[in-house]
């Protein structure tokens, strides 16, 4: 056998390898992922399992090879809780991780409606407590009243009582 027969062979079991590597990491591999959680599994004889909250989920990236494009399977690069995890084998891996994009992008703007949703009530609080009470003791001469009017009228246009309670407290002083 020349040198030339030894090479082909040797490429040729190289790439009987390559094959049987993917295949076996297409069909060990199982991956998905809901609302609320990333689930996998890899591995023929040494199986590692993951369970993610999404939240904990940082980033999905995919790798391929040209046995991938032709095939359509890659690797999935997922980054969860400090840790980056690869998937082997993954078949349609843009369309999972365009799902895990979308999932993550609801999930921040979930997370930023709640905390806008606190503030707001925080604050929504806070203004009913720091209120200033207006209280309308009877008023003895007509100076008296003028001047408290005129302080209603300034906590109207200051926004801080309403035209209803403006209105309210002027029949009061009246």
């Amino acid at each position: 056998m020349s040198i030339f027969g030894f090479g082909v062979m040797i490429i040729f079991i190289l790439v009987i390898i390559g094959f049987s590597q993917s295949w076996i990491y297409y069909l060990t591999t199982e991956l998905s992922v809901s609302s609320n959680r990333l689930v996998g599994k890899k591995g023929l004889f040494n199986v590692k399992r993951i369970d993610f909250p999404i939240e904990q989920i940082t980033s999905v990236a995919i790798r391929t090879n040209l046995l991938g494009l032709i095939f359509n399977y890659a690797t999935i690069v997922i980054s969860v809780a400090g840790k980056t995890i690869y998937f082997k084998g993954v078949e349609n891996a843009a369309e999972f991780q365009r799902y895990c994009l979308d999932l993550l992008k609801i999930n921040e703007y979930k997370k930023i409606h709640d905390q806008a949703e606190a503030m707001s009530m925080a604050v929504s609080a806070a203004m009913k407590n720091t209120q200033p009470q207006v209280s309308t003791p009877e008023c003895s001469s007509i100076e008296d009243k003028i001047k408290k009017l005129t302080d209603l009228s300034n906590l109207r246009q200051q926004g801080i009582i309403s035209d209803e309670e403006f209105g309210k407290l002027k029949m009061e002083i009246l």
